[in-house]
């Protein structure tokens, strides 16, 4: 389906979240689309909470083709704080804070979610994922442009999620 700004409800591309949009607390973090009546309609949002409050920041579009790919990499770089990069491209939009996600009550492994939100039933989006990379260093946006549409080494990463072995509710990772 289409994404823009008459969404009404979130729609989640990963999420690492205990309850429903808008309930945010210390560990959390997501990459969503905004719902209509907020001031992110339609955007693409990247939001972590810290231990002392929520940070984020949002896409400079907001209208999503149907049926097209996108290339999103979300970076927490030390200096420069959150960045968004849509296709290779820097998003407009900063945060200077560097404050680190903090570990949740379940400890630093619990459940990350693709395409919904958590437990919470009524927010999904249908998608298809081609690969999730973390890295453990602020990837730079030359790092980003020349990676995105390339299968890497998993040699330096943290995780590498390719989904060729994965099944509906876990998915392998070939580093980390």
């Amino acid at each position: 389906n289409r994404i823009d700004s008459t969404n009404s409800i979130e729609r989640p591309i990963f999420v690492r979240a205990q309850v429903a949009p808008g309930n945010f607390s210390t560990g959390q973090f997501a990459i969503y689309f905004g719902k209509t009546g907020t001031p992110e309609a339609g955007n693409l949002v990247f939001l972590r909470a810290t231990e002392s409050s929520s940070h984020q920041i949002k896409s400079d579009g907001k209208t999503w083709i149907a049926n097209q790919w996108y290339h999103v990499a979300a970076v927490l770089h030390p200096q420069n704080g959150m960045q968004l990069f849509v296709n290779g491209v820097l998003q407009q939009e900063i945060e200077a804070s560097t404050d680190p996600v903090y570990m949740r009550i379940e400890g630093t492994t619990g459940p990350l979610f693709l395409g919904k939100w958590g437990s919470v039933g009524g927010y999904g989006i249908a998608a298809e994922f081609d690969e999730v990379r973390f890295y453990d260093y602020a990837v730079s946006e030359v790092e980003i442009r020349t990676g995105m549409c390339q299968t890497v080494s998993s040699g330096n990463l943290k995780g590498y999620y390719n989904f060729d072995n994965a099944s509906s509710v876990y998915v392998p990772t070939t580093a980390g």
